[in-house]
C-alpha cells in the first residue's frame, strides 16, 4: 500500500474512531450526570487541574524525536523508554507530594487521595509512550485509533457502572486509571 493511501486510511480511522469515542463519551456523561453528585464532579475537575499541570512535562518531546529518527531507532527508542518511564515515576511521586498541597489550597481534603490515585496514570503513560510513538512511526494509525477507542469504551462502561453502583467521584477516578492501564496494555501487545 502506498504511503499516501496509508495516511488517508489512517486519517479516516482516526477521525472515525474519534467520532465514535465522542459519542461514547456523551452517553457516559449523561449517565454520570444522573448518578455522580455535582460536588464529586467538582472534586474530579479540581484534581484534573493538578494532574494537568503536572502533565505539562510528561512527553519531553521525545516522541516527536523518535518519529523522525532514521538511524539506530532501537537504541533511541530504548533511551526514550527509560527516560519516559523515569519521568512517569517522577510525576507519580510529585502527584503524591502535590496532593496534600492541593487539598489545602482548595480547602477540601477529599481531593488528596483523588490526585494521588490519578497520579498513578503517569506511570502507565510513561510505559506506553514509546510503543505509541513506534506505531505512529510505522503509520499504523488504525491500530492506534482502535486501541484508543477500546480504552474509551472501557472508561465509559466502568465509569457508568461504578457511578450507578454509588461510587461517586471514585467511579471517574478508577475509570480514568483503568483507561490508561488498558491503553498501555494494548499498545504493548500491538506495537512493533
Amino acid at each position: 500500500m502506498s504511503s499516501g493511501r496509508t495516511i488517508a486510511g489512517g486519517f479516516l480511522w482516526t477521525g472515525g474512531t474519534s467520532y465514535v469515542s465522542q459519542a461514547v463519551s456523551v452517553v457516559a456523561t449523561l449517565i454520570l450526570a444522573q448518578y455522580v453528585p455535582v460536588a464529586d464532579l467538582g472534586i474530579f475537575s479540581l484534581a484534573g487541574l493538578v494532574i494537568g499541570w503536572l502533565a505539562l512535562v510528561r512527553g519531553l518531546g521525545l516522541g516527536t524525536a523518535l518519529v523522525y529518527e532514521q538511524q539506530d531507532v532501537e537504541q533511541a527508542s530504548a533511551t526514550a523508554f527509560w527516560l519516559l518511564l523515569a519521568t512517569g515515576i517522577l510525576l507519580t511521586a510529585l502527584s503524591f507530594l502535590a496532593a496534600p498541597l492541593a487539598a489545602r489550597a482548595f480547602r477540601n481534603p477529599t481531593i488528596e487521595p483523588v490526585v494521588q490515585v490519578l497520579g498513578l496514570s503517569f506511570l502507565f503513560s510513561g510505559l506506553m509512550a514509546v510503543q505509541d510513538t513506534m506505531l505512529q512511526k510505522a503509520l499504523r494509525f488504525r491500530t492506534r485509533a482502535l486501541a484508543g477507542l477500546v480504552a474509551t469504551v472501557i472508561f465509559a462502561l466502568l465509569a457508568a457502572g461504578l457511578a450507578i453502583g454509588g461510587f461517586g467521584v471514585w467511579s471517574l477516578v478508577y475509570a480514568q486509571l483503568a483507561q490508561t492501564v488498558v491503553l498501555a496494555a494494548i499498545l504493548w501487545v500491538v506495537s512493533p
